[in-house]
């Protein structure tokens, strides 16, 4: 089985990674990540187009139980996403 893969660019269209599914997720905890990146995360089967931060907060709203690996994976950045930028507001 492949893990998942993620790799992702900044505006100035320089892509980076891949990263493993755990690192990039890590590397969201740490605020590493701004609006501007965009993402890719491929799989065994699925090789997704870059993907913004909206777009995966978003999919994580939307999902239900059953849902595919890689909707698993936006899933879990959406919800970090999702955290980080309430405590950005906390903090402002």
């Amino acid at each position: 089985q492949m893990h998942n893969l993620v790799y992702y660019k900044d505006g100035s269209g320089v892509v980076s990674g891949p990263l493993k599914e755990e690192e990039a997720t890590a590397l969201y905890k740490a605020n590493f990540f701004s609006p501007n990146h965009v993402f890719r995360i491929v799989d065994s089967n699925n090789s997704e187009e870059f993907t913004s931060i909206g777009v995966l907060n978003k999919l994580g709203k939307s999902c239900e139980n059953g849902e595919n690996e890689l909707i698993r994976v936006y899933k879990e950045f959406a919800t970090v996403l999702q955290e980080r930028n309430e405590l950005k507001k906390k903090a402002e």
